[in-house]
């Protein structure tokens, strides 16, 4: 049989059938083959974005990909055709897969298909009596609309609200028009038992009695479930007894082959309901759960090792689940996010507002994920149904990650800023940057606390590695005699290490602007400590220790780390200290130490990179630098008029870091005041943002770009410019942005 007639007596094998859906037969294609080449916005070969109907139909680079009616001229059905797509190693799609596409291209390229087969009415003004299920004559409920139909046909249900529970067990296409269900008082509000069965369209209600607004039982095939408004469901919360409820529930099968398959779960927003707003069972297949708003989950007492609240609820859940793709959703107002266990899948393009725990899933079973929000990524152990699993949490805050390690593990945190303040509870782990103190700040928002504290024994072990820590204000410990004492860290009897750290802008009523010890004896290394102050209380104490205060029996060893340029200057270390290799302001005994001005590029903005010539590049131990970073910007020549620093000439410096993803630094030489303009350009001459427009001081300046253009949209991978104007100098240099 040729290809011609293959394909033609698939389509009339489909015409007897229905049309072909979009979500649950063309989408899934892509979800399983080409979204981790075709996402993204368009990030990956030919700007194409496969994951939602509308990016297909608005296809790539060079325009639409898609010409309804006719699957031979569509770009995008010669690429598959030819193995083109998906692209590199991945394999082709199979022969059925491409005459679907052909077909679904053929009969319009819908996202919905027409009715298929009779459409029965129901109507809250019709009969189950008397109606005869025509739009003139309707039925009354939606479930004898549903008793009367045969496989293959479509129950349209008109406005209004229909008290019921209802039931599907054959081939059927359920479509609401502004309906209501309202299964008050019912265990569960739509029973879906069977195969090929789609539910759309519905504001689905339940209440104190309902276990689960849809459930989807075991044996259960090619079932789609979109665009419904579904809440209410709120089961009494009995502690250890009943299970929560549960917006969507697909029933597991403990014992396959008979596991519901291929669910597609879409475009659904789901809210105030008790605990789960998705939850898949035990072997469930093949689920596609994508573009659902899933928001205002009602916590439940249920136990969840990581967080410290009793009561949780939980957007997305699965557990030995497979091929589980949870694509473009938004979870908002939820303490996780997306949790799968002994299960497999992908995790990507979601948005995540409000959310403890973002993702979660068992260490011997990963996930694909794409880029999450600023998170700190932790193990912890967990029993499930006999299984000693470790889970890899992906949490929204660092106090979260701590609280969810073992003893020795590593709290893994990605670039960006979290506004709160730690403590390690006695817990010997690493807490660390993926991306270094430069894009990972800790900000203790001045709520009169240090940013991170160590109180509990914690050894050398106990690591701190790659943040800057701002705005702490200290300690109030009545049980540690504190009193506003360790703007940046507070250490009582413990022995962290603390690395590649910048510690600056914290302020303490007492001791320790920056770092206050009492019996301790901390290892620092590469560290600057900057800006910070000590008031020494309504005495006025000199002998604060601006950088650090030493007291008790501490003993800190202190390498490679730069304390300059803290309130009062004259009291950089107070107490004792052992000290080598670093640059200390005032001065301190040990080998290797200067007391020079460190020539930080630019401090006032956070920069504490060093200039060419500073004194502080390799003059550390073993010839490495001082500080945290290195070489950040061209020799800062210093000028003896009113104690300031100006460059001798107009410059533009290289971006730092180039490459980079997605904050760089644009640093840049004024010697003279006047109006400075800095444009990004694309490498056609577009302008997509304007920086700095307006006047300025003399002096060495810089400015950070994030990655997005004037409407504050981010932009692409790529090569990008950045030119400067002020007076009549101009200059221009490239950068590039990776993703």
């Amino acid at each position: 049989m040729n290809k011609a007639t293959q394909l033609l007596l698939f389509i009339c094998l489909n015409i007897l059938i229905g049309q072909v859906d979009y979500q649950t037969q063309i989408q899934t294609i892509f979800n399983s083959n080409c979204t981790s080449c075709h996402i993204n916005g368009g990030a990956y070969y030919g700007g194409l974005d496969l994951s939602t109907y509308d990016n297909v139909m608005s296809g790539g680079n060079s325009g639409a990909v898609i010409t309804p009616f006719d699957h031979a001229n569509s770009y995008l059905w010669q690429r598959v055709n030819n193995g083109e797509m998906p692209p590199g190693t991945n394999p082709d799609l199979s022969a059925s897969q491409i005459d679907l596409i052909a077909l679904w291209i053929d009969e319009g390229a819908l996202e919905n298909p027409a009715y298929t087969g009779t459409v029965w009415h129901v109507s809250t003004t019709g009969s189950d009596e008397d109606g005869a299920g025509s739009e003139e004559s309707p039925f009354a409920t939606i479930q004898h609309g549903i008793d009367v139909s045969s496989a293959g046909d479509t129950v349209l249900v008109h406005s209004g609200e229909y008290s019921e529970s209802i039931n599907l067990t054959q081939i059927v296409t359920l479509i609401g028009e502004e309906a209501i269900i309202n299964g008050s008082g019912m265990t569960g509000v739509v029973v879906i038992d069977g195969s090929d069965i789609t539910v759309s369209g519905f504001e689905i209600v339940g209440d104190s009695l309902t276990t689960s607004g849809v459930s989807i039982k075991p044996g259960s095939m090619n079932i789609m479930v979109s665009s419904n408004i579904i809440h209410g469901m709120k089961l009494n919360n009995i502690p250890n007894e009943s299970p929560g409820s549960y917006g969507i529930l697909v029933y597991g099968d403990s014992t396959p082959p008979n596991p519901p398959d291929s669910i597609s779960i879409m475009d659904n927003e789901i809210y105030d309901v008790n605990l789960f707003g998705i939850s898949l069972g035990q072997n469930t297949s093949n689920v596609t759960i994508s573009g659902n708003n899933i928001h205002d989950l009602a916590t439940y007492f249920n136990e969840f090792p990581g967080l410290p609240e009793e009561e949780i609820s939980v957007a997305v859940q699965g557990r030995i689940s497979n091929n589980v793709n949870v694509i473009g959703n938004t979870f908002d107002n939820v303490v996780i996010g997306v949790n799968l266990w002994l299960s497999y899948g992908s995790v990507s393009g979601n948005t995540y507002n409000n959310v403890r725990l973002f993702v979660a899933y068992d260490e011997n079973n990963p996930v694909t994920l794409d880029t999450l929000p600023p998170h700190a990524k932790s193990s912890f152990e967990f029993n499930y149904g006999g299984f000693d699993l470790i889970i890899e949490g992906h949490f929204a805050f660092i106090q979260d990650g701590i609280e969810a390690s073992l003893e020795g593990d590593t709290v893994l945190v990605a670039a960006g800023t979290y506004v709160e303040n730690i403590n390690y509870n006695g817990k010997n782990i690493v807490v660390m940057s993926s991306d270094g103190a430069n894009n990972t700040i800790i900000d203790g928002n001045d709520n009169y606390n240090s940013v991170v504290t160590f109180t509990n024994g914690e050894t050398n072990s106990a690591h701190l590695k790659g943040f800057t820590l701002i705005n702490g204000t200290g300690n109030w410990i009545a049980d540690f005699n504190a009193e506003e004492d360790g703007g940046g860290i507070f250490c009582y009897s413990s022995n962290p290490t603390l690395s590649y750290l910048i510690i600056y802008d914290n302020h303490a009523a007492l001791y320790g602007g920056g770092v206050f010890l009492w019996d301790s004896s901390p290892i620092f290394s590469n560290v600057v400590i900057s800006n910070n102050e000590a008031a020494g209380g309504i005495s006025n104490d000199p002998n604060v220790g601006s950088g650090i205060y030493s007291g008790g029996n501490s003993n800190p060893v202190i390498t490679n780390t730069i304390i300059w340029g803290n309130l009062p200057e004259s009291d950089a270390i107070d107490g004792i200290a052992t000290v080598s290799y670093s640059n200390i302001q005032g001065g301190w005994e040990g080998d290797g130490n200067i007391d020079e001005n460190p020539l930080f590029c630019n401090p006032d903005s956070g920069d504490y990179t060093l200039a060419e010539n500073s004194p502080c590049i390799g003059t550390g131990e073993n010839g490495v630098n001082m500080g945290a970073f290195g070489v950040g910007c061209e020799p800062i020549i210093l000028t003896v008029s009113n104690d300031a620093i100006l460059p001798i000439s107009f410059a533009l410096h290289q971006n730092y870091p180039n490459p980079f993803n997605p904050v760089t630094t644009l640093r840049y030489d004024l010697p003279e005041n006047g109006h400075v303009n800095i444009t990004i350009y694309d490498m056609l001459g577009r302008q997509v943002k304007t920086l700095i427009n307006q006047t300025q001081e003399a002096g060495y300046r810089s400015v950070i770009w994030n990655a997005t253009n004037n409407y504050g949209k981010p932009v692409s991978a790529g090569i990008y410019l950045y030119q400067i104007q002020a007076g009549g100098y101009m200059q221009t240099k490239k950068m590039v942005l990776l993703k």
